[in-house]
């Protein structure tokens, strides 16, 4: 026997008729959204409830009930891949075909160390997985399409500034992102 919840199930109140009404003018092929659901000051506004915590999935639940925004932005997913179970709770948390945009991992990204290298003395150096296919392939494709392929949208590759001595040719920078 299981003990009945104190609180009931958990329940997300409407929005407002007037957000109703302006989501249902928007074309379907029109999605709005932003680059990540985990931000506080949405209380009343996108959150009806209050949150202890991150709790991403949770907030992502109720993110994705807001009429106006019809995709999400996985901003986090820059400085780490998320993993299959946080892809996992992400995927239950949304309603079927709800598209997410995400960034690539950094490490796979970036031409150069920043000061939060991964080890001490690496910072300015060289980075021997910028546009590594392999490692974009393991760490970041491979759990997206084991979990959470039906939310998959597109993945965004964010570069860092290229200038002065890593400013690359057009034509080599152009072969560089063909043979990735």
């Amino acid at each position: 026997m299981t003990q009945p919840d104190l609180f009931g199930p958990e329940t997300f109140l409407p929005p407002s008729p007037e957000i109703v009404e302006l989501a249902q003018a928007i074309p379907p092929a029109i999605r709005f959204g932003t680059s990540t659901w985990t931000y506080d000051g949405w209380f009343g506004d996108v959150y009806r409830r209050r949150y202890g915590g991150p709790q991403p999935a949770k907030r992502l639940e109720e993110y994705a009930r807001y009429p106006l925004f019809r995709t999400v932005g996985i901003d986090s997913a820059f400085y780490d891949p998320p993993s299959e179970e946080e892809l996992s709770a992400y995927a239950r948390a949304l309603p079927p075909g709800f598209p997410c945009v995400s960034k690539v991992w950094e490490r796979i990204t970036a031409n150069r160390f920043g000061q939060d290298a991964p080890q001490p003395g690496l910072a300015g150096m060289r980075n021997p997985d910028f546009l590594n296919a392999a490692l974009f392939k393991e760490n970041v494709l491979g759990p997206y399409s084991r979990v959470f392929r039906d939310h998959a949208g597109c993945f965004v590759f964010e570069f860092q500034a290229m200038r002065g001595k890593d400013l690359p040719d057009p034509i080599k920078w152009a072969d560089q992102l063909d043979d990735f």
